[in-house]
Order: structure tokens, then C-alpha cells, then sequence
């Protein structure tokens, strides 16, 4: 069993959240694809109004299931594929095991952000 979340890059150049409550993974992407080689700030959360993704501090995406953790997570991986999820790309293209980009300044929160939050942070970055 696994439990978790992460973001990906899917084939298409689309960020993508991932959260899983095994046996099911619930999926959000972003509408565009981000552009190689441009530091992006991203950002997802997780509440009971469901999820959302943020790109640069503005919500490119959302829906509003609602996911209820039955337990906590299996740990945490930054920068690796802990889910096997097939459509995402990688240091070698295709399905990939570990994130081919640079990743700097993580942050998690016990707590759900707000979308004025997220801008907050974003802005403290840039």
C-alpha cells in the first residue's frame, strides 16, 4: 500500500499533482505546459474544498474531490517517482524513477494554503 503525493512533469510539459490513497490515485494537471529552463514556482494543495495547483502563485488548475487520508504517508521523496505513474517524463525521458530539473526551496505545510498565501510565498521567492 502507498499514500502520498507528488508533482511531475508529464509528457506533454504539463505539471501535474498526483495524490494517492491506495488503490486510487487522484490526478490534476496544468491546462499548459511550463517552459524549459524558466525557474517555476509551484505549489499544490490539498483541503475540503478539494484539490488545486498553482503555478508562479496563481491557481492554473482545480476540481473538487474531496480526499480523505485513512492513514499517514509512506515518507517522502523529492525528486523521485515513489507511484510508478505511467505518461511522465524524466532525467532519461519516458517513464522515469527520478525529476531531470533542478528543485530549490521546498516547502510543507501541516495546514492547507490559500490562494492569497501561495501568491505571499511565491512573491517571498522571487
Amino acid at each position: 500500500e502507498s499514500y502520498g503525493a507528488a508533482f511531475g512533469i508529464t509528457n506533454l510539459g504539463k505539471l501535474r499533482l498526483t495524490l494517492r490513497n491506495w488503490p486510487t490515485n487522484i490526478t490534476l494537471d496544468s491546462s499548459s505546459a511550463l517552459t524549459p529552463g524558466i525557474w517555476t514556482h509551484v505549489a499544490g494543495t490539498q483541503g475540503p474544498s478539494g484539490l488545486a495547483l498553482y503555478i508562479n502563485g496563481t491557481q492554473v488548475a482545480s476540481n473538487s474531490t474531496n480526499y480523505p487520508w485513512t492513514t499517514g504517508i509512506d515518507g517522502i521523496s523529492v525528486g523521485a517517482n515513489q507511484f510508478g505513474d505511467s505518461g511522465m517524463q524524466g532525467i532519461l525521458g519516458g517513464s522515469f524513477e527520478y525529476f531531470g530539473g533542478l528543485i530549490d526551496d521546498l516547502h510543507i505545510y501541516n495546514r492547507t494554503l490559500s490562494g492569497p498565501e501561495i501568491k505571499t510565498v511565491y512573491n517571498a521567492t522571487k
